[in-house]
């Protein structure tokens, strides 16, 4: 096993094909590994991705890089992202569906010979939804304990070479109301 995966972990008695029938990466601490690959291999661009597990993605955006989130965009279920990510928490629908509908295997992490995260993409020659099927993506973020300021991220979404965000900014019973747009 390996940091910080060190949570998946199965003794002989579980058997095989264990992602079945066990909660494997149920804090979804994969997802941001998985996620990075991606965008490594992607280069520059903007990618869209969904999960079709029980996993939120959001949490994993909020533990990466500036430069690694600003590229990625986490689409509605019903949308056909260019990327579908798996850790198969909470069963899988992916598992007979992901390569039927112009997808095909991109990344796959493995913990004692089982897959804890899995990345199908969209073939080429199928085209991906637009980004305007965008999750609304909504987190806290504490700036300063001590003097009680909180950013509350309302909404964010991808805009043209960059993102613009709706954001509250709190002091003690003091607020802001602010969009953000950011460049790159």
């Amino acid at each position: 096993m390996v940091h910080p995966l060190q949570n998946v972990y199965f003794n002989l008695l579980a058997g095989s094909d264990w992602k079945r029938r066990f909660e494997v990466d149920y804090w979804g601490l994969a997802n941001r590994s998985a996620i990075e690959s991606v965008v490594d291999l992607k280069g520059g661009r903007l990618i869209s991705i969904k999960a079709v597990s029980r996993t939120p993605l959001d949490m994993a955006l909020l533990d990466m890089p500036p430069d690694y989130r600003k590229r990625v965009v986490i689409v509605n279920d019903n949308a056909r992202p260019e990327f579908i990510l798996d850790n198969y928490r909470g069963g899988s629908i992916c598992a007979d569906s992901c390569f039927s509908g112009g997808y095909e295997e991109y990344f796959r992490k493995q913990v004692a010979g089982e897959d804890v995260v899995f990345i199908s993409k969209l073939k080429q020659g199928f085209v991906a939804d637009p980004y305007f099927n965008v999750v609304p993506f909504a987190g806290r973020i504490a700036l300063d304990v001590a003097a009680r300021i909180e950013l509350l991220i309302m909404e964010c979404s991808p805009v043209v070479g960059g993102v613009s965000a709706r954001v509250r900014i709190r002091n003690g019973s003091d607020s802001i109301l602010k969009t953000i747009e950011t460049e790159g």
